[in-house]
This record gives C-alpha cells, sequence and structure tokens, in this order.
C-alpha cells in the first residue's frame, strides 16, 4: 500500500471511529428517551459536551437563532451509559486496543451487575468481551475466568446447544488450551 494511501485510509478509519462514537451516544440518548436529569448532553452538531441543556442557540448577524439539538445521557453510573461503554469497548478492540476495551468491559460489567444482578443473560456480552481483550493481551488465565462466568449464565438462560453458548465454550476451550 501507498503512503498516500495508507494515510487516506488511517483517516478514513479515524472518521469513521469518530461518528460510530457519536451515533452510540445518540441512539443511547433517543432509547432512553433523551433523559433528563443529571449527566453531560452531547452537542450532536460538534460532538461537544455542555451541563443539562436541551439545546444550544447561537445568535446570527439576521436575528435568527439556530438550535443545535443535544441529548443528555444520564448519570455516568446509569446502565444506559454502560451500553455505550460497552460499543467503546468493542471499537477498541476492533483498532487493536485490548487494554482499554478491557476497562471499557469491566466498566459495563460493574454497572450491569448493580443495576441487573450477577447472573443477568445481559451480562455474557461483556463477560465475553473482558475474556477477548484478556486473550489478546496475552492472559489466557485471567480470559478463561470471565469466560467460564459467561459460559455458565448462557447455558442457563439458552441452553447448552445455543450457538452463543458453543462460542462462549470453544472461547474457553482456547484459554484453558493456552494457560
Amino acid at each position: 500500500m501507498t503512503p498516500n494511501l495508507a494515510g487516506r485510509v488511517m483517516e478514513t478509519s479515524k472518521k469513521a471511529v469518530g461518528l460510530v462514537s457519536s451515533f452510540c451516544l445518540l441512539a443511547l440518548a433517543a432509547c432512553s428517551g433523551g433523559g433528563g436529569g443529571s449527566g453531560a448532553a452531547l452537542n450532536a452538531g460538534t460532538g461537544s459536551t455542555s451541563g443539562n441543556t436541551t439545546g444550544n442557540t447561537s445568535g446570527n448577524t439576521s436575528g435568527n437563532t439556530t438550535t443545535t439539538p443535544t441529548v443528555s445521557i444520564g448519570a455516568p453510573d446509569h446502565p444506559n451509559v454502560a451500553t455505550v461503554d460497552f460499543h467503546m469497548g468493542e471499537l477498541a478492540m476492533k483498532r487493536h486496543h485490548p487494554e482499554e476495551a478491557a476497562a471499557q468491559f469491566r466498566r459495563v460489567l460493574e454497572s450491569w451487575e448493580k443495576s441487573l444482578g450477577h447472573d443477568h443473560p445481559s451480562l455474557s456480552a461483556p463477560l465475553d468481551g473482558l475474556g477477548d481483550a484478556l486473550m489478546a493481551q496475552h492472559k489466557p488465565g485471567e480470559a478463561a475466568e470471565y469466560y467460564a462466568r459467561a459460559l455458565i449464565i448462557l447455558k442457563k438462560a439458552v441452553g447448552p446447544d445455543h450457538p452463543d453458548t458453543l462460542r462462549t465454550q470453544n472461547l474457553l476451550d482456547q484459554a484453558r488450551k493456552f494457560r
């Protein structure tokens, strides 16, 4: 790949990650009803945050005002914020940043355990993600612990023959093999 082409590909990738991140935040706010309450609001036009606002207005020379929509995503410990963290963890894995991904997945796990309990089926996703991040860091022993927990949850929730259960079983087997 030529240096010029490689640079364009990298720049396009950076823009895509930024757009996906903004989309995740906006989708989260839409799903949660735009929320009021505490927490930061994302300015959809610039990606900047501002207090608990419902829109930024700016005057122009004609006297008209323009409203840039903002959305409130709630308090940092709100379970919906953890959904954004989960997707950011997935993005970090795609960008080959497993340490960053592991931190995101740990935050998700902590938040969802508080709000959903320790054996909720939704926990299998961040458990698998954390296992994947640890495998990418060459920590198969730690990864196996998270895969094993996800496997228990999945077997109980969807059964032993479900594709998600079989995938997690395979990941656990691989982690145990490389301990």
